[in-house]
């Protein structure tokens, strides 16, 4: 049970901090560089998973409630990054944008969930607490 426990754990950080490199990476690398109004949505969506997601790991180590506070927001800014990025960017149509979105949305809801079941699992109390 405690390994299910560690690998959702790990799995959610691990997410998190490539969004936190991506986000704050490319986000604030693009922000030079976009000319657009879509582009600047984007560019600052990134940029907001970027810090939402650095939050939120600290926030999930120290086992606090405001990480589901701050994972929400994050959820969106991710959803709204990878579905605006294709167009934007890319110069796509609709359908790869709405693909990439779903996709990110899979995987953000993915992550809420992961981290909500971290923060309800009991804490395990150390060997000495009952003696």
């Amino acid at each position: 049970m405690r390994l299910w426990y560690w690998l959702r754990l790990v799995a959610v950080l691990a997410v998190l901090a490539l969004c936190v490199w991506g986000g704050l990476g490319e986000g604030v690398r693009n922000l030079h560089v976009a000319r657009t109004a879509g582009q600047r949505v984007e560019t600052w969506a990134e940029v907001a998973y970027g810090v939402l997601g650095a939050l939120a790991i600290v926030a999930l180590l120290a086992r606090s409630r405001v990480a589901m506070t701050l994972l929400v927001p994050w959820a969106v800014a991710v959803t709204t990054a990878a579905a605006l990025a294709p167009a934007v960017w890319g110069g796509t149509g609709a359908g790869p944008s709405a693909w990439a979105g779903a996709g990110a949305a899979v995987v953000a809801a993915l992550v809420l969930l992961g981290a909500r079941a971290h923060l309800r699992a009991p804490r395990r109390r150390s060997a000495d607490a009952g003696a």
